[in-house]
């Protein structure tokens, strides 16, 4: 949804943007956009900077912890984050959401600060619009949202209980992300 998103924002101001074809030979474009940190990348933005492309990426980078470091340099041994660092050895800028992704590319990939810049997500507008299809919210009048992946750091387990408890409505507005499994079960149960 934030492609989608992004696209027609480009589009409402003029920006001849749409999604890359695979298929297609034409070179016609000038900057190429990723969306996250994935080996299947890595041949994307060689082949764009052969071409003089510039690039730019939207990874979700995780939050810095100890275990990170310790996954990180395993991954390293493997070799799989060599590929990584490869694919952003290409990128000309690195658009994260906060400061604390901001520091994982800094301080865990070595890419420079200098071609990173933070933006915010945002929550869709039927969120703030009280004529907003209802749907999505049933016939709360009151509620409280919890914005962000569903992650053990964020305490959403706790948020979603303390809710209950107090009979409190709460929506939760994100996505379920690998290395959290248990995590994530253990919320879809409440």
């Amino acid at each position: 949804m934030q492609m989608v998103r992004t696209i027609d924002l480009f589009q409402s101001v003029g920006v001849d943007a749409k999604p890359l074809d695979f298929w297609s030979k034409s070179d016609e474009f000038d900057i190429l956009h990723i969306w996250g940190l994935d080996r299947q990348h890595l041949l994307l933005t060689n082949t764009a900077r052969t071409y003089g492309k510039k690039i730019v990426m939207t990874p979700l980078l995780p939050y810095l912890s100890p275990l990170l470091y310790l996954r990180y340099w395993a991954g390293m041994i493997e070799g799989r984050k060599k590929v990584e660092r490869d694919i952003l050895k290409n990128i000309d800028l690195m658009l994260v959401v906060n400061d604390l992704q901001a520091e994982t590319a800094i301080k865990l990939y070595g890419f420079p600060d200098s071609k990173i810049r933070i933006v915010p997500t945002i929550l869709d507008k039927v969120f703030f619009d009280k004529d907003a299809d209802k749907s999505l919210i049933g016939d709360q009048k009151e509620y409280f949202i919890c914005v962000g992946n569903i992650l053990p750091r964020k305490n959403q387990l706790e948020i979603a209980r303390s809710a209950i408890k107090t009979n409190t409505a709460i929506m939760f507005v994100g996505n379920e992300l690998a290395g959290d499994e248990s995590y994530v079960r253990a919320f879809n149960a409440l």
